[in-house]
Parts: structure tokens; sequence; C-alpha cells
């Protein structure tokens, strides 16, 4: 009996989510029929389809992801470097030291 009752209070729950949502959801949906622009789907490129749109700018994404990925890598190498020289020069002022 309590658990047809836990069952039910959460279909409940459930249900009063989704029917909170459902407003939110037409709008969004109507906003991109009249404002595909606004969405980021323009006719500027003139592609076919949505998939073709999609890829477009799936690409222009993932570009953008390996450009900044390698500028992180050269930064990262860039920071190594001077750990580096400073590593060799903390190593020279203790040899330096031991020898006098």
């Amino acid at each position: 009996m309590i658990l047809k009752c836990i069952s039910f209070v959460s279909d409940v729950s459930v249900f009063v989510k989704i029917a909170a949502a459902k407003p939110q959801f037409v709008t969004h949906l109507l906003f991109f029929f009249y404002f595909p622009s606004q969405m980021g789907f323009s006719d500027s490129d003139k592609p076919e389809s949505f998939a073709e749109q999609y890829r477009v700018r799936r690409d222009s994404h993932l570009s953008s992801l390996q450009q900044k990925e390698e500028e992180m890598r050269q930064k990262f190498v860039i920071r190594v470097k001077e750990k580096e020289s400073e590593l060799k020069e903390a190593e020279k002022e203790v040899r330096m030291k031991i020898l006098t």
C-alpha cells in the first residue's frame, strides 16, 4: 500500500514538472520556427537542410576547439621551458654553494 502511494506521488510530481515545463517548451519551439536566425541558423550560407546546417556549425565548433587546444598546448610548452630554466638556475646556485 505504501509503495503504491509513493509511486503515485512520484508519478504526480513528474506530471506536474512536465506540465510546468510545457509552456516554456512551446515558447522555445515557436521562437525557433519564427526566428531561426537568432537560434544560430542563418540563411547567409544557405545550406540545403538542417543536417547541413548542423554539420557546418559542428565543423566550425570543432575547428575553434582545435585552435584553443593548440593555444593551450603552446602556453604549456612555454611554461615548462620557463620552469626548466628556473630549475637549472637553482641547480647552478646550489652547485656554487656546495663548491664554495
